[in-house]
């Protein structure tokens, strides 16, 4: 049975994920230290809450350099929701706050956005439409294509073509998907997604 990695640094929903991978047949590696890092086969970063807190305890747990020599091994690696934010090169949340500089980008309030309008409730909770924004082995079935978001947050890229889904909210289009080679990121919560969520969850864990 293929093994997937989740890293728990105290700042990701865990266990969801957890019952999500094993509900399509995969055992579970949850850890913080690099030697599990470097030798996973398929790795995940999820999180909630705060850049600045989640990139601390990645520091503190001393395991950026392993996340971001995994991500230059070419095996495949995810980051769900907050986890995808720290892929980018910084963040504006509470200040300004270095990223893992995966994928070049400023994370932003999305009241930032040229088309924000002022009755747009942030931050944005509930189903939303995810539509893919270029060809991968990973795409949106958009004819079941409603996933669940939590975030106050979007991913300002610096190249549109690391930009793998975006969604559309009051006329606004955000990223909602990142990808660069063999990274991912998924703005929304797959694993709160219904059989959609464990679909695009199934297609990151049969890469490689």
């Amino acid at each position: 049975m293929k093994r997937i990695t989740v890293i728990d640094y105290g700042a990701g929903n865990i266990r969801s994920i957890e019952r999500a991978l094993k509900k399509i047949g995969y055992s579970i590696l949850i850890t913080e230290k690099k030697k599990d890092i470097l030798e996973a086969n398929n790795l995940i970063l999820p999180g909630v809450g705060a850049f600045k807190q989640a990139m601390d305890k990645l520091i503190k747990l001393d395991i950026v350099d392993a996340i971001k020599n995994y991500c230059k091994s070419g095996n495949p690696f995810l980051g769900i929701c907050l986890g995808m934010q720290l892929l980018c090169s910084n963040s504006n949340e509470f200040g300004q706050t270095e990223g893992l500089d995966i994928i070049s980008g400023t994370v932003k309030n999305i009241s930032e956005k040229k088309k924000f309008i002022k009755t747009t409730k942030i931050p944005i909770i509930g189903w939303h439409q995810v539509k893919n924004s270029k060809k991968t082995n990973i795409q949106i079935n958009e004819e079941n294509n409603l996933f669940y978001h939590v975030h106050s947050f979007y991913c300002d890229l610096q190249d549109e073509e690391n930009n793998l889904f975006h969604t559309e909210i009051d006329n606004m289009k955000i990223c909602t998907g990142l990808n660069r080679e063999n990274v991912f990121g998924f703005q929304f919560h797959p694993e709160k997604s219904r059989e959609q969520g464990i679909d695009l969850l199934k297609k990151f864990c049969q890469i490689h």
